[in-house]
């Protein structure tokens, strides 16, 4: 199967039929997200740790992506080392891919952790982001992605910007509303006051960050 047959240091897993693969935006509907989960950033080194997540109700054979202006200086972990991708790394690119016939990433259940990646800066960063993302199926087609999530590395912390865009307006309100109630799950979002209930509380403390991040 040619679809093992991946170059690191470009943006193409070699042998993909038709797909799309979406970083920054897009008109279609995919049904996989690439996301970023939980970060530690020290200003002082430069270096950091972040989770890279993945939601999807398709079967995962092989991954790439570029983190514009960082440094990756480790990945390993998360649903591509449970099943045995080879995982590898070159400047900002991760690529990892499956090894074995039956060694692919299945269907989640939610977000679930992908790969935790260690990286370091050596420019004033402030934004880390996905670019040139290619996720390839057991079939070599491309996989319908959405990467447009983002991690402010020196701005604090936002209750209630859930989509990460530094504002906290209706499309943030229409997150949290949308968790209404008991949380059924570990990751709810919309808890923004850690006691597994969306209420009122959580909704007095979005409506207080309203507007631009500060």
């Amino acid at each position: 199967m040619s679809s093992r047959v991946l170059a690191i240091g470009t943006s193409l897993v070699v042998g993909l039929t038709a797909g799309t693969a979406l970083s920054g935006g897009g008109g279609n509907t995919p049904g996989s997200e690439l996301g970023f989960g939980d970060w530690t950033f020290d200003s002082g080194s430069s270096t950091g740790t972040i989770q890279v997540t993945w939601d999807s109700d398709e079967v995962l054979a092989g991954f790439q992506f570029d983190l514009p202006d960082v440094v990756i200086t480790g990945a390993s972990g998360g649903l591509a080392e449970e099943a045995g991708f080879s995982i590898n790394y070159l400047d900002d690119t991760v690529l990892a891919f499956f090894q074995t016939s039956d060694g692919y990433i299945y269907e989640t259940d939610g977000p679930k952790v992908l790969i935790e990646l260690t990286f370091a800066i050596n420019s004033d960063l402030d934004v880390v982001r996905f670019s040139n993302v290619v996720c390839s199926s057991p079939d070599a087609v491309a996989l319908e992605v959405t990467a447009n999530d983002k991690v402010y590395l020196s701005s604090p912390p936002c209750p209630g910007d859930f989509d990460g865009d530094r504002v906290v307006n209706g499309a943030d309100l229409t997150v949290l509303l949308g968790y209404w109630g008991q949380c059924n799950s570990f990751d709810c979002p919309g808890d923004l006051n850690g006691d597994s209930t969306v209420d009122g509380a959580d909704l007095t403390i979005l409506l207080a960050q309203w507007g631009a991040c500060r």
